[in-house]
């Protein structure tokens, strides 16, 4: 994930409309986050 990436996701996720957007678009993203790092073979803190 590129940072100008990154950076437009999180200004995605803090322009929800309400808390319950806020959420649901952050555990979208989080999910989508985890999906790209296991591609990339990465094997984070156990």
């Amino acid at each position: 994930m590129s940072s100008e990436r990154a950076g437009d996701n999180l200004d995605w996720i803090w322009s929800s409309p309400n808390e319950e957007s806020l959420v649901e678009r952050y555990e979208r993203w989080a999910d989508s986050c985890d999906d790209e790092h296991d591609a990339w073979g990465w094997d984070g803190p156990q």
